[in-house]
């Protein structure tokens, strides 16, 4: 092959790639408190049923998210100047096992509601934990964690050959990173797992989790594997 004709076949690969997403395909709630979606980068029409979508506790939520490049979204954080995502999981209840019922943290607005924070609060200390924080508020950044946030660019290297891009998940409390790469084939690692832990100490700490396979693009409001 000669070097022109070499020249056009990376070309197309290149549009190729430009045209697909890593996909969010299973986020792994291991935790007492429930999830919604808040943001969503996406614009196109696979996207529109995915907003207010609940992760509730202890469940495994089956759906496709593309994670499309990450935009400026500064009101939503307060801590590590975070300010781009592609996808914005909220702390939407904690769920009280003595008692078993959902201790709701928002107002319909989404945003955090103090008097029901407050309320999950004090369920979380009478169900025996042993770590102490000095109120509700402290035990929301500091245990729950606020957002939850994934970046699927925070960093990115690409070469003749290659394009990888470092994707991100973490909230006040812990953050987790993975290579992806954003080759065709056999090479390709865009498949993305969410998985979020309740450590008691600790407290909820996601992690990202890259599968081999490739992207996704939107057709007809379908997410379609490359």
């Amino acid at each position: 092959m000669n070097i022109k004709a070499m020249f056009v076949v990376l070309m197309l690969i290149s549009c190729d790639v430009a045209q697909s997403a890593p996909v969010v395909q299973k986020i792994i709630n291991n935790s007492s408190v429930g999830f919604v979606v808040i943001f969503h980068s996406d614009t196109s029409s696979c996207s529109a049923n995915k907003k207010n979508i609940t992760i509730d506790n202890d469940t495994v939520l089956i759906e496709d998210f593309l994670l499309e490049p990450s935009v400026e979204i500064k009101s939503l954080f307060v801590s590590k100047n975070l300010s781009k995502a592609s996808l914005v999981l909220r702390p939407a209840y904690y769920y009280d096992s003595l008692r078993e019922q959902k201790i709701s943290l928002l107002n319909d607005d989404h945003s955090f509601n103090n008097q029901q924070v407050e309320k999950a609060f004090f369920a979380w200390k009478n169900s025996g934990k042993k770590r102490k924080f000095k109120d509700a508020q402290h035990w929301l950044n500091h245990w729950i964690g606020k957002d939850i946030i994934i970046i699927p660019d925070k960093l990115e290297a690409s070469g003749y050959i290659m394009h990888l891009s470092r994707g991100y998940v973490g909230n006040q409390m812990c953050e987790h990173g993975q290579w992806l790469s954003h080759a065709k084939g056999v090479f390709a690692r865009l498949v993305v797992d969410i998985q979020i832990d309740q450590h008691d100490r600790k407290g909820i700490c996601p992690a990202l989790k890259v599968s081999a396979g490739e992207g996704g693009i939107c057709k007809s409001g379908v997410v379609d594997r490359v």
